[in-house]
């Protein structure tokens, strides 16, 4: 399976990015301590963005077909269940919820139905 690789993160003024990740790493630290982050477009414009708002796009779109991506809140909804809402996160090899309010029968989103499945969110809105 091919899926686009992108990343998002926001600028000093709130604005997101989209595109390549780049990193600039501290030459003098052993530990490759990330200094500071960049978003390149399709145009080679790269920006500055704050470290920890950057996640990455985990293959799946949501019922709306926007694309999701890691710090997105989303919610399920059947209507045989009750509505659910998690964090999605990268762990432990794929892409899943943070918290145990959102029940996948600890399945991975990429292998959920994500027509029940809509962006509600971010943590860093």
């Amino acid at each position: 399976m091919n899926r686009e690789i992108i990343f998002r993160g926001k600028d000093k003024e709130g604005k997101w990015h989209y595109g390549n990740l780049m990193q600039k790493l501290d030459p003098t630290k052993k530990e490759n301590l990330i200094v500071s982050c960049f978003i390149q477009d399709m145009a080679l414009s790269s920006t500055e963005v704050s470290p920890t708002t950057v996640g990455q796009y985990i293959g799946v779109d949501d019922k709306d077909e926007d694309r999701i991506f890691e710090g997105d809140i989303i919610k399920k909804e059947e209507t045989d269940s009750p509505e659910m809402v998690g964090i999605v996160s990268y762990l432990e090899r794929e892409f899943t919820t943070l918290d145990n309010y959102f029940d996948m029968d600890d399945e991975c989103i990429l292998n959920y139905k994500t027509e029940i499945i809509s962006i509600i969110g971010n943590i860093h809105d």
